[in-house]
């Protein structure tokens, strides 16, 4: 299975910062994604792809086409 593109960035983040990053083999059963390691410290780890709501997309086209944009609505309610 071909990874997604949240997936690669989080591979090459976590190479970047000295990780060692390990995919999760998937089966019949659901998994999360990956196993981090950090010196002592493993972490299990789900990665989301995320995509953008019609607002986010209205955003980025008031954004290109004028240089500001408005109405972001409420602060934190997404990543």
């Amino acid at each position: 299975m071909s990874k997604t593109k949240s997936e690669e960035l989080f591979e090459q983040y976590c190479k970047h910062n000295g990780y060692n990053v390990e995919a999760i083999p998937t089966g019949p059963e659901k998994t999360s994604d990956y196993s981090v390691r950090a010196g002592a410290h493993e972490v299990i780890v789900e990665v989301k792809e995320l995509r953008p709501n019609e607002d986010d997309l209205r955003q980025i086209s008031e954004l290109r086409e004028n240089g500001a944009t408005g109405g972001g609505g409420r602060p934190g309610r997404r990543a």
